[in-house]
């Protein structure tokens, strides 16, 4: 009897995975709160100098966007500063244009130093700074 309930489990797990699931009772590690992400500041006055040396060493047009990803050492490789939180500095040199490019509709933007940014008739950013 124990043996045929061992089957019908191990039929019903690749029924699940045809499905795209999986029975919870097989998982590998422990569920529950926590995530490798650690407590960790990124401070302006320690980017804004990387980030004027990068306009010194890359156009806009080579890196297509000229940003910076701030990255959790925690969660090294992934480009997220938390699971589920991705954050970019982005440097626009006074009369560059930005491409338009799709974010999720949760996206934000911060404008920390400028005087206005614009949008084209095409949806492309163009920023004027005064800095």
């Amino acid at each position: 009897m124990e043996a045929m309930a061992h089957s019908e489990l191990a039929k019903l797990s690749l029924d699940l995975k045809a499905l795209n699931a999986k029975p919870l009772w097989e998982r590998t590690t422990s569920m529950g709160p926590g995530s490798p992400a650690i407590p960790t500041i990124w401070r302006y006055r320690d980017m804004r100098p990387q980030l004027l040396r990068a306009v010194e060493l890359i156009t806009a047009k080579e890196a297509e966007r000229r940003v910076f990803m701030l990255e959790n050492p925690g969660l090294p490789g992934s480009g997220y500063i938390t699971n589920s939180l991705y954050c970019g500095l982005q440097v626009i040199k006074p009369g560059e244009i930005a491409p338009a490019h799709r974010h999720s509709p949760n996206a934000l933007r911060f404008i920390i130093r400028g005087r206005r940014r614009l949008l084209d008739g095409r949806g492309r950013a163009r920023c004027d700074a005064s800095r």
